[in-house]
């Protein structure tokens, strides 16, 4: 269980980690670069707070999720996105939202406060909002005392926000000095149990006082309102369902593929140790060749999308003719079938290019069929993404050529001659809670925040392969991606307990994912 004295261990790792990466460098050049990494370590250390908090109240970790999942305001046509550092979901519902800072002046809290009232508009649900800061520039008392009373600015901008009650929580004692900075070793300030024990018992009555707030209208994206979130039946309400007369009798009319459920082919068991657990640099066609058959349990991958995105050692700058591309996908898609066992399971997650009105996942999905896959469902990915036109040029208000807004993603999922795959039941890793709510094939997951840090410009969230493995493998499986860029893929796949193969083209995207299982591999080391 998460302790006070971890969070005080891991600030302290963050810190001299911080002093390392600045040592020697001037402050004008990397003011921006240090208060961005200071914020960082805080949001960390706030999601432990939290969740600390929250193992007083409940010890159901699952009612409790926290992202940074952008709202949408609209006025007339226009959207201002809004966020903050971090949302609180109880049961689903959005109740807390936490800016954290690595201090806090004036102006920027107004900013937040202006914030916090646009988004307690938008969505109704939230009943706490919090600041938290490494240290104190906001005057007042903040850095001096646990429990404040604030500075006489903070006070006036409170009053004319009366509808608004910022909770502001500072972790360190003292003041900012720009003359002192915490990434310089001889200023480094501790992290004290007082303060951390404050924050903690701060948030717990937040979020005990939310157990008792009654469900009400949540302000949804583009202020559409609904009742409530998504819920997830029970068995009870699931016999309900439409009944079909002759169902059996009608789907042998049909022919679909539901009753494979049974490996006809042998398969020999044999020694893989040489390529798994591996990040392999090189072409994914010409290295596919080199492996056996029949080895593989899942594949979990994402494609290069064709959109012109800006990776690493692309001399096509990912902009080829589609027919070529697909092509390539093609000869890559065969060496997978050929090396996935049978009832094994390839998962694929693509977003078509609607601006080229090219389907690739429609595509994809007959390459694969083709192959002889069976096609075993489709999963969106909502990733509340509106960042698309909602016009082609002249159509305006006009049936003449409008686009469709698209804020989600596929994950089209196969199988190899089987639909059934046999397994330990000791390697089961998925909870009933789990398996209940990921059953249901749209998925709310935020996207990867991460992105500039690797240098990648289309990474998929560590949750969404999480999922994936959970509910279609088993823990001492063989997890391939073929296109596994900075090793989200293999990273999870580790993390997981399952055996992983890792390829791509980059030598410096294999070196990224590389240096995060050494990191994680260091970690796991510690406990």
């Amino acid at each position: 269980m998460l302790t006070i004295k971890d969070i005080e261990s891991e600030y302290k790792k963050a810190i001299l980690e911080s002093q390392k990466l600045y040592a020697g460098r001037r402050v004008k050049d990397t003011a921006g670069a240090v208060r961005y990494t200071k914020g960082k370590i805080v949001e960390e250390i706030t999601k432990d707070i939290i969740k600390i908090a929250w193992s007083k109240i409940s010890s159901d970790e699952t009612r409790l999720r926290m992202d940074k999942k952008k709202v949408i305001i609209k006025t007339n046509d226009e959207v201002y996105k809004l966020s903050q550092d971090i949302h609180i979901y109880i049961d689903g519902i959005f109740r807390i939202s936490v800016e954290c800072k690595s201090y806090t002046e004036v102006a920027m809290y107004k900013r937040i406060l202006i914030d916090a009232a646009l988004l307690k508009r938008a969505v109704p649900t939230i009943t706490s909002f919090f600041i938290v800061q490494l240290e104190n520039f906001l005057g007042g008392d903040y850095g001096r005392k646990v429990k404040t009373k604030g500075s006489e600015s903070v006070i006036t901008l409170d009053r004319l926000f009366p509808e608004m009650e910022m909770n502001v929580i500072t972790l360190l004692d003292g003041n900012r000095d720009i003359n002192r900075p915490l990434h310089k070793s001889e200023y480094f300030k501790p992290l004290r149990d007082e303060r951390l024990n404050y924050a903690i018992e701060q948030f717990r009555k937040a979020m005990l006082i939310n157990q008792n707030v009654k469900k009400r209208i949540i302000g949804e994206p583009l202020i559409e309102y609904k009742k409530g979130l998504m819920t997830y039946p029970d068995s009870k309400i699931l016999k309900r369902e439409r009944k079909v007369i002759d169902r059996v009798q009608k789907e042998k009319i049909r022919k679909g593929t539901k009753d494979l459920t049974v490996i006809k082919s042998k398969v020999n068991e044999i020694d893989v140790s040489d390529i798994v657990d591996k990040i392999i640099c090189g072409n994914s066609e010409d290295i596919l060749r080199k492996f056996p058959d029949n080895f593989v349990d899942i594949i979990v991958t994402s494609p290069p999308y064709n959109f012109g995105l800006e990776y690493e050692n692309d001399k096509n700058k990912d902009a080829i003719y589609w027919q070529d591309y697909f092509d390539k996908l093609n000869r890559i898609w065969k060496e997978c079938y050929r090396v996935l066992k049978p009832a094994g399971r390839i998962c694929v997650n693509v977003q078509p290019l609607f601006s080229d009105y090219m389907p690739t996942h429609h595509v994809i999905s007959r390459q694969l069929l083709e192959l002889g896959l069976l096609w075993k469902g489709e999963i969106l990915w909502e990733k509340h993404n509106y960042n698309c036109k909602y016009t082609a040029w002249g159509s305006w208000q006009s049936p003449s050529m409008p686009y469709l807004k698209y804020t989600w993603e596929f994950v089209e999922v196969f199988c190899k001659e089987s639909h059934k795959k046999v397994g330990d039941s000791s390697k089961i890793d998925i909870t009933g809670d789990e398996f209940k709510k990921w059953v249901y094939a749209k998925w709310d997951i935020a996207p990867e925040g991460n992105m500039r840090k690797y240098n990648h410009p289309a990474m998929f969230p560590e949750e969404l392969v999480v999922r994936l493995l959970k509910l279609f493998s088993y823990q001492d499986d063989i997890v391939l991606d073929p296109f596994s860029g900075v090793g989200t893929t293999t990273l999870v796949a580790y993390k997981s307990k399952r055996r992983y193969i890792g390829i791509d083209i980059s030598k410096e995207y294999c070196k990224t994912a590389e240096e995060r299982l050494k990191e994680e591999q260091k970690q796991m080391r510690l406990f």
